[in-house]
């Protein structure tokens, strides 16, 4: 499979707050590289929020973390991949063997260096993002379902589950 060369390949298989919190940098690379097509790849479960974001031109499902490794394999430079290096593939079971640019940070270490989600998902693809905010184009219907809610003008949403148990609220 060749990759085209105004086509960039972004890679974050799954996790929803993990590649929700990469938007920024979709419209950064657009911003750095006028005209580039913008193509993520990650898991079906998880292709409606990159869907959403408005620098992304396509959406691709694969199967696994594994796949995306493949993938980078032969495309080289054309894909940046979202993971640390040693991510475990949860349906391969093994080593995903994804090469990230920065192998120094891991899973272990990204908040002990007092990083944020987006700064390790982006440090390990090499990218130093100078955007913050997220921004989505949400459905019409999502946007009348949250209004719907009456929510105050600023909240906060917290999750108590993570793939990893040591970082759970308790319960």
């Amino acid at each position: 499979v060749r990759a085209r060369s105004n086509v960039l390949f972004l890679g974050r298989s799954r996790h929803f707050g993990d590649v929700l919190v990469l938007e920024p940098l979709t419209r950064q690379l657009r911003a750095e590289r006028p005209g580039i097509r913008i193509v993520w790849l990650t898991e079906r479960a998880y292709a409606e929020v990159p869907a959403m974001f408005p620098s992304v031109d396509a959406v691709i499902a694969v199967s696994c973390e594994s796949a995306l490794a493949l993938l980078q394999r032969f495309w080289g430079r054309k894909i940046l991949v979202f993971h640390f290096d040693g991510w475990k593939c949860i349906r391969c079971f093994a080593a995903a063997k994804v090469k990230a640019v920065d192998p120094s940070i891991t899973l272990e270490n990204y908040y002990a260096e007092k990083r944020t989600l987006l700064d390790a998902n982006a440090l390990v693809a090499g990218i130093v993002p100078t955007i913050r905010q997220v921004t989505l184009r949400l459905p019409d219907q999502t946007r009348s379902e949250v209004r719907a809610m009456l929510l105050p003008p600023r909240y906060m949403v917290i999750h108590a589950l993570s793939t990893q148990s040591y970082r759970e609220w308790p319960r």
